[in-house]
């Protein structure tokens, strides 16, 4: 069978389609032909997969890369018997008016929601923005964003949050709750430094500059050493780095960009911490991976994240409107810091459940059933 995959990220990108794409894409080849369309800083044809990459230039003219990517979809959309969508769900929704292909969709968050936020200096979180009067050009965005879920023959989510998202969306077709999984590999190091670590896209939903404000005030008012890695890239790598600047946290605090899937490890190893507090989240790979690593998690009391953790031994920020505030990070770091919460017996209890529920061969497993089903 011949299976086209979409993306808008791909290694050397970080976050979770930018791991996951290329692992369920390598097991799908081994039955299936596959072609993967996504985006990259520099367009070409890849071929050191299993399977070929196509990539278009992310930083094109926005209107230019939009019909460029129809322009590829139809290409090599047109021979496939499966579009497995990833993310360009809008170029997808359009180009398959033509191409009438089967759908398979994986939905890990609102790309309306996400673009508005981002373009907005008003917040507004993501179950309220659902229901909220939008200006002309969001109403018709979720107008499409609705049309391209109900032309999915099939949607898989990675959460309970995320069902009942699609299912106020009006899509009433077959969803299915798939775990999003890691590697599992035996680390069983102890960290004694405050090593903090991130790994994310830097967008305005993520709240890396409330973290970087917290960590200013941690570094004013508390005796603790830290040090606070964050890897990634994005629109708001340089706004974070005149944050760091400005708030003279340049020897404490350290934008790495992008790193590829072995140096990103070493900093899961090297740290003690991991924070992820984003807005929004689905079910973040990037803490199920500080689990493997045993690092504790300190983040957002959001949808799937609460779903991965606990708090019989993690820390979670409540939000309020969908945002935390400054002072109520810094209240749980400097708890965690002084009454050390990040004890071993925690991360074990961690590790043990993401082994019996989020090992990502039972992940890969569960979605090759689809694919050889049809």
């Amino acid at each position: 069978m011949k299976i086209l995959v979409t993306t808008g990220i791909f290694p050397p990108d970080v976050g979770g389609p930018a791991r996951f794409v290329p692992e369920i894409s390598e097991k799908l080849s081994l039955n299936h032909e596959i072609t993967v369309v996504t985006y990259s800083n520099k367009p070409y044809e890849e071929f050191e997969y299993n399977f070929k990459v196509l990539r278009l230039n992310r930083n094109s003219i926005k209107l230019i890369r939009f019909l460029k990517t129809i322009k590829a979809i139809y290409k090599f959309g047109k021979d496939v018997d499966i579009i497995f969508v990833n993310g360009l769900w809008l170029e997808v929704y359009i180009t398959n008016i033509l191409l009438k292909k089967r759908i398979y969709r994986k939905v890990v968050g609102d790309p309306v929601w996400e673009k508005f936020n981002n373009k907005n200096n008003n917040f507004i979180n993501f179950d309220k923005f659902q229901n909220e009067k939008k200006n002309f050009y969001y109403t018709f965005l979720t107008f499409l964003r609705n049309n391209s879920f109900k032309t999915s023959n099939l949607i898989i989510v990675p959460s309970d949050h995320l069902k009942l998202f699609l299912k106020k969306t009006g899509y009433n077709g077959e969803i299915i709750k798939i775990n999003n999984g890691t590697k599992i590999t035996e680390y069983n190091e102890e960290i004694t430094d405050n090593n903090f670590l991130i790994v994310s896209r830097l967008v305005k939903h993520k709240n890396i500059d409330l973290v970087i404000k917290a960590f200013k005030k941690i570094n004013d008012n508390l005796s603790f050493n830290f040090k606070l890695h964050i890897v990634g890239d994005g629109p708001e790598y340089k706004n974070l780095e005149n944050l760091i600047k400005k708030l003279n946290l340049t020897e404490k605090i350290f934008l790495t960009g992008k790193k590829n899937e072995v140096e990103v490890e070493k900093y899961y190893k090297e740290a003690k911490f991991f924070i992820q507090a984003s807005s929004y989240e689905g079910s973040p790979h990037s803490i199920l991976e500080a689990i493997n690593y045993n690092n504790f998690v300190i983040a957002s009391n959001f949808g799937g994240v609460v779903e991965i953790l606990s708090a019989n031994y993690s820390e979670l920020i409540p939000l309020e409107q969908g945002m935390f505030n400054v002072e109520t990070l810094y209240n749980i770091l400097e708890n965690t810091l002084k009454n050390n919460l990040a004890t071993k017996s925690k991360t074990i209890e961690a590790k043990n459940k993401l082994i019996n529920h989020y090992n990502i061969n039972n992940t890969i497993n569960s979605y090759i059933k689809l694919f050889d089903y049809e």
